[in-house]
């Protein structure tokens, strides 16, 4: 597996997107970019999608003072929402969302440990939840230590020397003296769940579709899985409608996308809920069960991969049926003029 950092993750996927603007992979196929924008209006009907949006000026252009933000009308045939917790498509379209507060936070924070992490992640199970400790460039570490709200509010509010020791107390030795932290931030930790992962010709993945507990490092692979089914269905409708001559199917595409992400997504809740549970309770029996549960994993090799296939979204229906359409998407990529 791997841990990457969110910054040149997004440098990347600009930098990728602005040569689509100018077709420089494909000139049949360009990419029109807004950003920064805001989504102020949203319409459907049998047909198409229709938006407005608000362009905000960014920091380098500028935007005189009073004057109002340009505004621009698009339509499309299938409309992603992609938006995050928060998701302004989800309040247009008034889709509801489940939420199960876990009454726990997430304090995130870099440190520079005084070993070598050697790539290395580690995950140490604490009376108040798990700490993990994932390694990033430069020798640092990223530290997502799950508390109680009481008590992530005290730790970021301490000085950096008193939570250096906290935290070192807290995680022990095994990468050395923690150096240096960073700037700390605190997140609310919720299991939420969009009550439909389509409306009409509306697409939800990502954050806005589900979020779940960072015990796991499940959501960002869940999102990556919604987004590639999503892009293999698309292809797969146009591979269709370039042999048939008709128009794309967006209805059976966006039927095909809830249907078969699905039981992926409800399996991951329940994976991640029970791990939750299980490993934020401090009674003393379930405390030793668990802690032999992890010895037996780390030494039995078939269920460690097992568990690491099944993490990685690498098992079950959900990746059989994205392997055959990808098959097939390119297969028909192989025999195209």
């Amino acid at each position: 597996g791997y841990v990457v950092e969110n910054r040149p993750v997004g440098a990347e996927l600009f930098r990728l997107m602005g040569e689509a603007q100018h077709g420089q992979h494909d000139p049949a196929v360009q990419l029109d970019l807004y950003c920064p924008a805001e989504l102020a209006a949203l319409r459907q009907d049998d047909d198409r999608v229709s938006i407005e949006l608000n362009l905000v000026a960014d920091r380098q252009s500028g935007q005189a003072a009073g004057q109002e933000p340009a505004t621009i009308s698009l339509q499309a045939g299938m409309l992603v929402a992609a938006d995050g917790n928060n998701s302004r498509v989800l309040k247009l379209l008034n889709i509801g969302s489940s939420r199960q507060d876990y009454k726990q936070s997430a304090l995130i924070t870099n440190i520079t440990p005084g070993r070598a992490h050697a790539n290395v992640a580690y995950e140490r199970f604490t009376e108040t939840g798990p700490l993990a400790m994932l390694p990033m460039r430069d020798n640092r570490c990223s530290v997502v230590w799950t508390l109680s709200p009481d008590e992530a509010a005290r730790l970021y509010a301490m000085d950096e020397e008193d939570f250096r020791q906290q935290l070192q107390q807290a995680f022990g030795f095994r990468l050395g003296g923690i150096r240096k932290v960073g700037k700390r931030a605190v997140y609310p930790l919720f299991l939420q769940s969009a009550s439909e992962m389509v409306h009409g010709r509306v697409a939800v993945l990502g954050n806005a579709a589900h979020s779940v507990h960072p015990v796991a490092g499940q959501g960002f692979n869940l999102a990556l899985r919604d987004v590639a089914l999503l892009t293999d269905l698309i292809d797969r409708g146009w591979q269709q409608q370039a042999a048939a001559g008709g128009g794309i199917n967006v209805r059976q595409i966006l039927d095909d996308y809830a249907r078969l992400r699905s039981e992926d997504i409800q399996q991951v809740y329940r994976f991640t809920d029970t791990l939750v549970k299980l490993f934020s309770n401090a009674i003393s029996p379930l405390a030793h069960a668990r802690s032999c549960g992890l010895l037996l994993v780390d030494l039995l090799p078939d269920i460690k991969h097992t568990l690491a296939a099944h993490s990685m979204g690498m098992s079950g229906a959900n990746l059989r049926d994205l392997r055959l359409l990808r098959n097939a998407a390119h297969g028909s990529r192989r025999t195209r003029p």
